[in-house]
């Protein structure tokens, strides 16, 4: 019987966040060196797999191999209880506060941007229904003469401050539409209409990706 589990580094795990980080040439060409690797691997034989990768800082990978280690060394497995579990769920614990930590932190960012955003919004409210008047006070001057040179300036002004006032308040808008939760988009292979969520060659194909959507 096996006394002490070693832990086997047998598998090649590559997270996307990473692979991003190479240049578009080299992420093309290792796509497609996978994608050979995987059709030879399956017509000599090996099974379809499934895994579930625990990333080394996740409160959950020091829980999955003590379960893995209680089984592969049956008895002489050390239980999962007393001291052991209280570390293990203490950690769990750490986890979870620093989790709720960042959150809060990220919603009294976003309150904070809500607040400013108001009364920003309110002030271009304002200033949308006041700027034709602003542009329109210097002709009702009796001084000044009302030409039609004036009248089209005039007229300009006011469209101009109008599509100013607009753009800002479409960019406002955005923020707030941001601020209220992160979105996902979704790029689509043009060749094998394959999904994924970069716009990097395709994975499966290495063909041109398009954006087809944002997903919250």
């Amino acid at each position: 019987m096996v006394s002490v589990l070693h832990r086997e580094d047998r598998y090649i795990v590559i997270k996307r966040s990473d692979l991003d980080k190479i240049p578009g040439k080299q992420r093309i060409e290792f796509s497609k060196a996978s994608r050979v690797a995987h059709e030879r691997m399956f017509a000599a034989g090996a099974p379809p797999r499934q895994f579930l990768v625990i990333e080394s800082d996740w409160p959950e990978y020091e829980l999955a191999w003590a379960s893995i280690e209680a089984r592969v060394l049956g008895s002489g497995a050390a239980p999962l209880t007393g001291t052991r579990l209280l570390e293990l769920h203490s950690s769990e614990l750490r986890a979870a506060r620093m989790e709720t930590a960042t959150l809060r932190a990220q919603l009294d960012e976003r309150n904070e941007l809500l607040r400013d955003s108001s009364g920003k919004l309110i002030r271009l409210a304002a200033h949308l229904i006041s700027a034709p008047l602003f542009a329109l006070q210097d002709l009702q001057d009796e001084d000044k003469k009302m030409t039609r040179a004036r009248v089209d300036k005039a007229v300009d002004t006011a469209d101009a401050r109008l599509k100013d006032a607009a753009y800002e308040l479409r960019r406002i808008a955005d923020a707030l539409s941001a601020s209220a939760g992160p979105s996902s988009p979704t790029w689509s292979c043009q060749a094998c209409q394959v999904e994924q969520p970069t716009d990097r060659a395709c994975d499966a194909c290495a063909g041109q990706t398009a954006l087809i959507t944002a997903r919250s």
